[in-house]
């Protein structure tokens, strides 16, 4: 709690998927400060298979598989906050800027926030547009189960326009 009770200016924001995994305890923290606040997860999501040979490339994993696996781990977390009636805010990361964008406008919009189009647009550099071959996942024993988790997840993503 101190911590949280530390930060110099609000609104604010942390990236951390792996805060994910922690997020109820993080919200019970935040509204027991002496000015108590309201915490609200924001989950990035990208199809399975990018995300996996992301973890690869980053060293975050040794294998596909391995990196399938994590991918699982954070997106049923995720599923996990969605059915405790947490509503994460989900953005799909796909590597298409325009998308990109247009979420994080509506993102801003849904946490009054600021929102600065030019500044990201500038600054934001994609890693390159996701193009995920399918038959990878199906190399994954729950290959199915991961497109399946993805779909649901993809269709909760912040609304735009």
């Amino acid at each position: 709690r101190g911590l949280l009770e530390l930060i110099p200016r609000f609104p604010f924001a942390i990236k951390d998927p792996l805060l994910t995994f922690q997020f109820p305890q993080w919200k019970r923290i935040a509204g027991e400060c002496r000015t108590p606040m309201v915490a609200r997860a924001v989950a990035t999501v990208r199809h399975p298979v990018a995300s996996a040979h992301a973890l690869l490339k980053r060293g975050f994993c040794t294998t596909l598989r391995s990196g399938l696996d994590q991918w699982l781990r954070y997106a049923n977390e995720i599923k996990f906050l969605l059915d405790a009636g947490e509503e994460p805010l989900v953005v799909i990361y796909d590597g298409q800027k325009d998308r990109f964008v247009a979420q994080m406008e509506a993102l801003c919009g849904l946490l009054s926030l600021p929102f600065d189009r030019e500044r990201l647009s500038v600054e934001f550099v994609p890693a390159g547009v996701d193009r995920p071959d399918h038959a990878e996942l199906q190399q994954h024993s729950l290959g199915h189960t991961l497109q399946e988790l993805f779909d649901e997840l993809q269709s909760r993503a912040v609304r735009t326009g």
